[in-house]
């Protein structure tokens, strides 16, 4: 899966439940939060695998 791909999935899961009860700034308060828990993870990810080929 690309990195596209993931942010994509990700904005997708975003949009399908902000209109559940959440408005629009709450909305915009939480997104960045959630790229950045998805980059971290990517993040540890790709380390973890860089650590098994060592």
């Amino acid at each position: 899966m690309r990195i596209g791909d993931l942010k994509r999935k990700v904005f997708q899961g975003r949009t399908s439940s902000s209109y559940s009860g959440l408005n629009l700034n709450q909305d915009k308060a939480t997104k960045p939060q959630t790229v950045q828990i998805v980059r971290n993870r990517f993040t540890w990810c790709f380390s973890t695998l860089e650590n098994r080929s060592l």
